[in-house]
């Protein structure tokens, strides 16, 4: 790199087209990485487990876990958007086969 009359040079390009390019680059990345993820059917939150199930979260959440360990179900984090953004949510459904 060398510095011509206040404009920094790199090989042919300019520094200054260079971040340009390069910041038109992260925003296309941000705005693939900000749309959430789509929901298979089938899976839910433990929350929605338990309230179909009509029992407590923490109980929900065992069975989902012997669901888990026996095959029944799987386990999918997924980007869901939250009050606090873009979050990975764990969602649990039966397997695809």
């Amino acid at each position: 790199m060398r510095e011509d009359q206040g404009s920094v040079t790199v090989g042919n390009a300019s520094l200054a087209r260079m971040r340009e390019e390069g910041t038109a680059i992260l925003q296309q990345i941000r705005t693939a990485a900000a749309k959430p993820d789509p929901i298979p059917a089938g899976f839910l939150t433990v929350k929605q487990w338990s309230a179909i199930w009509g029992m407590s979260d923490k109980r929900a959440w065992v069975i989902v876990c012997q669901g888990i360990e026996a095959g029944i179900m799987e386990r999918r984090n997924l980007r869901t958007l939250t009050g606090g953004g873009l979050r990975p949510i764990p969602y649990y459904g039966k397997p695809a086969r």
